[in-house]
């Protein structure tokens, strides 16, 4: 497959830009939570496919195959765990929209050429091709104005229901905050609290 394989380094603001781009293009409505699996499927053209015990195999939910048609994921996130199962394959698109010139070097679609890929990855660029992806999803799922918009009606939330909100209280507000954000775009309550720490949000 040659190799080793790099990934230049991205700084977070230029990922926000694609991230932004790719909502502008793909879902102009701006409604939440993001049709992310229909945006896959239906404007990008790429299949999603199911394949058992696939974190047990390559010690991830997901892949995407180097044409770039095609993202595996792990079967039982597919069928038991929906926030986890939308950020496995916005993250696999991440790798298109951002690594689509190294995906186009690389020539695999099976499990074992996935493990030949990492194993040929410059260690010391795996991390950063990896967060890209990440940041990317996070961006995409959970974008910055919708976040905040949101965020600030979960705060007015608590308040109407009788909770007192200090300037320093965002520890303890946070894990209710997140909550409820996480039910409205369909992710994690970790996915949210970094958001929220990455766009600075405060009480």
């Amino acid at each position: 497959m040659g190799g080793p394989w790099k990934a230049p380094f991205l700084p977070y603001d230029k990922i926000r830009e694609y991230a932004l781009d790719f909502l502008y293009r793909y879902h102009p409505d701006y409604t939440i939570p993001i049709p992310i699996e229909e945006i896959i499927e239906f404007q990008l053209g790429m299949d999603i496919i199911p394949i058992p015990a696939l974190q047990k195999e390559i010690g991830c939910e997901g892949f995407l195959t180097g044409d770039l048609r095609s993202i595996y994921v792990d079967q039982w996130v597919m069928e038991h765990n929906e926030y986890r199962y939308r950020f496995t394959i916005t993250h696999e698109v991440g790798h298109s929209v951002l690594h689509r010139d190294l995906y186009r070097e690389v020539s695999f679609g099976s499990i074992d050429s996935w493990k030949q890929f990492q194993r040929d990855f410059d260690p010391n660029q795996y991390s950063w091709f990896e967060k890209h992806a990440y940041d990317f999803a996070g961006l995409v799922l959970v974008p910055p104005d919708l976040l905040e918009e949101n965020y600030a009606k979960s705060l007015a939330r608590l308040r109407e229901i009788g909770y007192t909100i200090n300037p320093n209280d965002l520890s303890r507000v946070l894990p209710y905050v997140s909550s409820y954000l996480s039910k409205q775009f369909k992710v994690s309550a970790s996915v949210i609290e970094k958001r929220i720490s990455y766009d600075n949000l405060s009480l």
